[in-house]
């Protein structure tokens, strides 16, 4: 039979068996089981003043641990991977160092300012690039007769069939077609219009097809 008995600051344990007689004692500090290891028995280690089994760790340094492994806390784990670079020298010719590792280095741009470039190209995000053709026109008088200035280019201007309208028709059918002393022709498609135009009442005004196609549009045809 085992007995502890405190007296103190030490712990008494005695034994007494059959033909067997222990007796043995360990300190015991103030509020705790144990001040140092050896307050412990073995197998255990003391740890906050009490006696814990010892956790036997997988390694004490790396040396201890297999190939690609290192020691942290105790415990091999893998460990991280050797950068392939610390700077662009240590890369191949063409190549720079990027976070650890060499990588394809950007292509040197081919220019970085239009002279750099061919005459008719210009330098654009570091490359030469065909230059956007001069503009015909900045405005309608840049044009010929008859034509207008639209996105730099020149072009045929449209027709206007109200003020055609009005420079040859409106004295006698009236502003809005229905209110001079001629004949009502609004809603006159272009074929009318026409006839009319080819009767002596009409002679000296002389207009194309696609003039009298917009004045039969501007009539509401």
């Amino acid at each position: 039979m085992l007995r502890r008995v405190l007296l103190g600051q030490w712990i008494l344990v005695v034994g007494v068996g059959i033909g067997l007689t222990v007796v043995g004692c360990r300190t015991v500090t103030p509020g705790g089981e144990c001040s140092s290891d050896a307050d412990c028995p073995t197998g255990e280690q003391c740890r906050a003043n009490q006696c814990v089994p010892i956790v036997i760790d997988d390694c004490q340094e790396d040396a201890d641990c297999a190939d690609g492994e290192v020691c942290t806390d105790g415990e091999c784990v893998d460990a991280a991977p050797v950068p392939e670079c610390a700077e662009d020298v240590d890369c191949a010719d063409g190549e720079v160092c990027t976070d650890g590792e060499c990588v394809d280095a950007a292509p040197e741009p081919e220019c970085e300012e239009d002279v750099d470039c061919a005459d008719g190209e210009v330098c654009t995000e570091g490359e030469c690039v065909e230059a956007a053709p001069e503009p015909e026109c900045e405005e309608d008088v840049d044009c010929a007769d008859g034509e207008v200035c639209t996105e730099g280019e020149c072009v045929e201007a449209a027709v206007d069939g109200a003020a055609l309208y009005a420079d040859n028709c409106a004295a006698c059918h009236g502003a809005a077609g229905n209110d001079g002393f001629a004949p009502d022709v609004t809603g006159m498609d272009a074929a009318a219009l026409t006839t009319g135009l080819e009767s002596a009442s009409h002679a000296g005004i002389e207009l194309t097809a696609e003039e009298i196609a917009a004045i039969e549009t501007f009539l509401g045809a």
